[in-house]
């Protein structure tokens, strides 16, 4: 039986100390649940001074067909993103965190989803939070503003664009490289550019956090800049419909 092909581009900056063992145990994991899917994992160092070239060449032993490549400076997730999406040939890729902060069973059901379907683009919802994970007030606070946010503004049924887990085919994967966006809230642009497009199917998925995830508090500077960029990204939107409009 020939075996489809699917891409998991890894970004990566400040990783955990246990990195290398959890994309082993993820290849694995998802190994177990696609037999019949082909896994490449492709991670894309964004800066990070502590991963070498021959954590590289471990994992390269250890995963088949594993690709690791570095980038000379922090340049943030987006470009990390999308130069892993550069390398990827599979007819799918799916991206998300090196944490894997989501279920496997997550990213199992969102593989069948883009296998199985006429679908072009999966964008994971955060829906299920085990019990043991505390989310900070100010990140409850935000998340719930960004949620309402994102209705009104970006797309009725994507409230989650944040959620780092992603999936999608060739057609897809073109709209994500044509981003520019190079911080975090290039996931909004992709979400706003795969919504102009009339024959792109679009699909919210709910998927569970993994029991691992831990969140951490969001600085002031953090939130300014993001809510910057999230303005350029809204401004540069309205002004390229006004100019289809004239």
């Amino acid at each position: 039986m020939n075996k489809k092909h699917i891409d998991i581009v890894l970004p990566c900056y400040l990783s955990p100390s246990d990195w290398k063992e959890l994309i082993i145990e993820a290849f694995e994991a998802l190994s177990n649940l696609l037999p019949q899917w082909s896994i490449q994992f492709i991670m894309v160092n964004d800066g990070d001074p502590k991963i070498s070239q021959e954590d590289f060449d471990f994992l390269g032993a250890k995963v088949p067909g594993f690709i690791g490549i570095s980038l000379e400076k922090n340049m943030g997730k987006g470009y990390a993103v999308r130069k892993g999406m550069e390398i990827s040939t599979s007819d799918h890729v799916i991206y998300t965190d090196i944490e894997f902060p989501y279920t496997y069973q997550s990213i199992y059901k969102m593989v069948k989803l883009l296998g199985e379907n006429n679908i072009d683009i999966v964008i994971g919802q955060r829906a299920i939070v085990p019990e043991n994970i505390t989310i900070p007030y100010n990140r409850k606070i935000i998340s719930k503003c960004l949620r309402n946010f994102n209705k009104l503004f970006i797309h009725k049924s994507i409230t989650d664009t944040q959620c780092g887990l992603k999936g999608m085919n060739q057609k897809g994967k073109e709209i994500l490289l044509n981003t520019t966006t190079n911080r975090y809230s290039f996931d909004i642009e992709f979400i706003l550019q795969a919504k102009k497009e009339s024959e792109i199917v679009m699909k919210p998925m709910s998927i569970a956090l993994s029991t691992r995830v831990a969140f951490s508090n969001v600085s002031l500077l953090t939130l300014f800049k993001e809510s910057l960029s999230l303005l350029h990204i809204l401004f540069k939107n309205l002004f390229s419909k006004y100019e289809r409009a004239k």
